[in-house]
């Protein structure tokens, strides 16, 4: 949990009364992991937005920050894609971020690019998350809650592909005595993620 998420919580307990402290808590709970997701994007995707796909994955989600669209405009663009609105995305400055997410779509459109479904979405941004914890880049724990947000992200009580990754992350902190062997278990299921596909 960041501190601005602790704070937050903190402040409510004050404000709540005294009969609606525990309620008012739980739901915010509940609903504050998939907002979290969708709030701070940045955090779920950095890392996996390096191409246009893996940038459309995320987007789809809802898990992009669209400060980050610019730059992977510009790196759509140093790969040979190109487009009028890709263009004038990668060259938005910082003060224009407000027009990037309506670019990114007109960009898409010229481009003709085929976006996924949320739950198609979510198992390849899944596969690079994986192929980041196996390379070191990110720890066991991190990619598995990483994970464990995108799922919430597809917004289907159906979705069930990535529960593996779920269940471990729901119970790593408060197994202390188990997390190496969490570490191992996540570590070998990111592996099979990152190969598959």
């Amino acid at each position: 949990m960041s501190t601005a998420f602790r704070w937050k919580i903190r402040k409510r307990k004050r404000t709540d009364e005294k009969g609606r402290k525990r309620k008012a808590l739980i739901c915010w709970y509940v609903t504050s992991r998939a907002e979290k997701a969708r709030l701070h994007g940045t955090k779920v995707a950095n890392g996996c937005v390096d191409d246009l796909k893996c940038a459309i994955d995320a987007w789809v989600l809802r898990l992009l920050d669209p400060a980050l669209l610019p730059p992977i405009a510009t790196n759509a663009l140093a790969a040979g894609q190109d487009s009028p609105s890709l263009r004038l995305l990668a060259g938005l400055q910082p003060h224009e971020a407000d027009r990037a997410t309506d670019l990114f779509v007109d960009a898409l459109h010229e481009l003709s690019v085929l976006v996924p479904s949320a739950s198609d979405a979510a198992l390849s941004h899944s596969r690079c998350v994986a192929a980041l914890i196996v390379a070191g880049t990110i720890s066991p724990r991190e990619g598995a809650h990483r994970i464990w947000d995108v799922s919430l992200a597809v917004g289907d009580s159906s979705f069930h592909a990535l529960d593996s990754f779920v269940y471990l992350a729901s119970e790593y902190d408060g197994r202390p005595d188990d997390q190496p062997r969490f570490d191992q278990m996540i570590r070998d299921e990111a592996e099979r993620w990152s190969k598959s596909g």
